[in-house]
Protein backbone atom coordinates (compact mmCIF):
# COMPACT_ATOMS: atom_id res chain seq x y z
CA UNK A 1 0.00 0.00 0.00
CA UNK A 2 1.51 3.65 -0.65
CA UNK A 3 1.96 6.06 2.10
CA UNK A 4 0.84 9.27 1.97
CA UNK A 5 2.76 12.16 2.85
CA UNK A 6 -0.35 13.37 5.05
CA UNK A 7 -2.03 11.34 7.23
CA UNK A 8 -4.82 14.07 7.81
CA UNK A 9 -6.13 13.54 3.87
CA UNK A 10 -6.16 9.63 4.46
CA UNK A 11 -7.48 9.47 7.66
CA UNK A 12 -10.54 12.32 6.10
CA UNK A 13 -10.75 9.70 3.48
CA UNK A 14 -11.21 6.58 5.42
CA UNK A 15 -14.16 8.47 7.78
CA UNK A 16 -16.03 9.35 4.64
CA UNK A 17 -16.02 5.74 3.55
CA UNK A 18 -19.34 5.08 5.45
CA UNK A 19 -21.00 8.09 4.39
CA UNK A 20 -19.74 6.98 0.57
CA UNK A 21 -21.09 3.76 0.72
CA UNK A 22 -24.67 4.87 2.02
CA UNK A 23 -24.52 7.48 -0.86
CA UNK A 24 -23.59 4.69 -3.35
CA UNK A 25 -25.64 2.13 -2.63
CA UNK A 26 -28.88 4.87 -2.76
CA UNK A 27 -27.58 5.73 -6.28
CA UNK A 28 -27.01 1.78 -7.77
CA UNK A 29 -29.82 -0.02 -5.49
CA UNK A 30 -27.26 -2.78 -5.07
CA UNK A 31 -24.52 -4.12 -2.98
CA UNK A 32 -22.15 -5.16 -5.21
CA UNK A 33 -22.08 -2.33 -7.59
CA UNK A 34 -22.00 0.59 -4.68
CA UNK A 35 -18.44 -1.14 -3.12
CA UNK A 36 -17.42 -0.87 -7.28
CA UNK A 37 -19.18 3.01 -7.39
CA UNK A 38 -17.49 3.74 -4.14
CA UNK A 39 -13.79 2.10 -4.86
CA UNK A 40 -13.82 3.92 -7.96
CA UNK A 41 -14.52 7.35 -6.52
CA UNK A 42 -11.83 6.57 -4.09
CA UNK A 43 -9.45 6.26 -6.43
CA UNK A 44 -10.20 8.87 -8.53
CA UNK A 45 -9.78 11.19 -5.27
CA UNK A 46 -6.19 9.61 -4.13
CA UNK A 47 -5.42 10.34 -8.09
CA UNK A 48 -6.68 14.13 -8.51
CA UNK A 49 -5.57 14.90 -4.82
CA UNK A 50 -2.41 17.15 -4.44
Amino acid sequence: MPTFPHTSFVDRLLAELPCLLRAARRLTRSEQDAEDLAQATVVRVIERWG
